[in-house]
C-alpha cells in the first residue's frame, strides 16, 4: 500500500511513499511523513489534522504563461554577440 495524500506545486500526484497506516478519521493510506505529529491528532493523516493544505497544482499551462518572463527572470541570462540567450559555459 502507497500513500495517497496529494503533493506537487507543480502537477499533482500522490506521495508514492510506503504506507505505514491508514488515517483514523478518513482512511487515507499514509506513509510515516503524512501522518500527524501532534498528539491531539494522533493516527490522522495531516490533512484530517489541519497541519497540510494539498495544493491544486495547474495540468494545463497556456504558452503565454510558459514564456511569460519578468525583467529579473530575463537578467539571469546572457546574450552572446548575435543577441541570443546563452546559459553560460555549457553552450556549444
Amino acid at each position: 500500500m502507497r500513500c495517497m495524500i496529494t503533493i506537487g506545486r507543480i502537477v499533482s500526484h500522490p506521495c508514492g511513499q510506503k504506507a505505514a497506516a491508514p488515517c483514523s478519521r478518513c482512511g487515507t493510506a499514509c506513509c510515516k511523513h503524512h501522518l500527524s505529529r501532534q498528539s491531539s491528532s494522533l493516527g490522522q493523516c495531516c490533512v484530517c489534522s489541519g497541519e497540510y493544505t494539498p495544493v491544486e497544482a495547474k495540468i494545463r499551462v497556456t504558452m503565454e504563461e510558459m514564456f511569460d518572463f519578468s525583467p529579473d527572470d530575463l537578467a539571469a541570462f546572457d546574450r552572446d554577440q548575435e543577441g541570443m540567450w546563452s546559459i553560460g559555459p555549457y553552450d556549444s
